[in-house]
């Protein structure tokens, strides 16, 4: 006959034995971090199936442009608009008619596609992205290495298809060098971020939409503006002036807010601003307008005299021979 006490401790044990096993949560396949339950497979993603009762079935699997995958022992499975949870339960059940012994199979996104950003132009790294979320232009300007010496920042591009025709707009980028406020713009899948050069100064910018510089500038163009913008600061988004530039002659004309109206034109004496911080040698200009910088010609002198010198030398040297022959 077994003794209380030990009769008692028996039934300790037994109970927490009991409670152990209601208590404590089963054991769950592992499922990778990020994306379940909310990312969409979508064609031309790359996933990676790892089985682990069968590891001769992991291997890497793209997702054709009709949306399914195909593994040799099963054949074709769609998966295309499934979450990464669907699909795994899909391809779980695909795979136990070819071995019941497979219990779990771990789905993971290597490439996604369906979030796959070009970047081309001024970068260090030109090419595509993916992402996991639509990307901010911040996170798809540092993933490509950010901008080249030469990028015109101000000028960037984004290129997006709007029921299968190409869209551009203009975005400027150049907070990204100096701190300020940066575009919040998310980037979808497709769409590409084209960053110019300042030799290729701004394509395809409405005149409209900026403000037209020529004349005495490094890169004559169009510099994009959606508000009022300080004269200078338009003029170094055109390059800067060339050291021929007539800075107290600068050329202003402002459009008419009457598309009937007759449009402003001032001169500009920049040199006021750079010598004396005037106001009126740096006004804001709009988008619309016209900059006009002339460049300052020599006079007839300096433009004649090295010839005119050269042809008195020449002249002299001859004299000179024909004294010391006839001498």
């Amino acid at each position: 006959m077994i003794h209380p006490t030990r009769q008692r401790l028996i039934a300790c044990v037994l109970l927490c034995a009991i409670g152990q096993q209601w208590c404590v949560p089963p054991l769950k396949a592992q499922t990778p971090a990020g994306t379940a339950g909310v990312y969409r497979v979508s064609a031309g993603d790359v996933l990676r199936l790892n089985v682990p009762q069968q590891s001769a079935l992991d291997r890497e699997l793209t997702v054709s442009a009709g949306g399914s995958v195909y593994i040799s022992q099963v054949g074709e499975i769609p998966l295309a608009g499934l979450t990464l949870q669907e699909a795994r339960d899909l391809l779980r059940q695909r795979l136990r008619l070819y071995n019941p012994a497979i219990t779990e199979v771990i789905l993971t996104v290597m490439e996604y596609s369906a979030l796959r950003v070009f970047v081309l132009g001024a970068v260090s790294s030109p090419g595509s992205y993916s992402f996991e979320n639509p990307p901010t232009l911040w996170e798809v300007l540092r993933v490509a290495g950010g901008p080249a010496e030469n990028a015109s920042l101000a000028a960037c591009r984004i290129i997006t298809l709007d029921d299968g025709r190409p869209v551009s707009r203009t975005v400027n980028l150049s907070g990204y060098l100096t701190g300020e406020s940066f575009p919040q713009d998310l980037l979808q899948g497709g769409d590409t971020l084209v960053v110019p050069t300042i030799a290729d100064g701004v394509v395809g910018v409405p005149a409209t939409s900026g403000v037209q510089v020529f004349g005495g500038v490094r890169t004559p163009t169009t510099v994009p503006i959606e508000q009022p913008t300080e004269l200078l600061a338009v003029l170094m988004l055109a390059g800067a002036p060339l050291e021929s530039a007539e800075l107290h002659k600068i050329a202003w004309v402002h459009r008419s807010a009457s598309a009937e109206g007759p449009d402003i034109a001032v001169k500009v004496d920049m040199r006021q601003f750079l010598r004396r911080g005037l106001p009126n040698g740096n006004p804001m200009v709009y988008p619309g307008d016209v900059i006009y910088l002339p460049t300052h010609r020599d006079g007839w002198l300096i433009r004649y005299l090295p010839l005119f010198l050269t042809t008195l030398t020449s002249a002299a040297t001859i004299f000179l021979a024909y004294d010391t022959l006839t001498n």
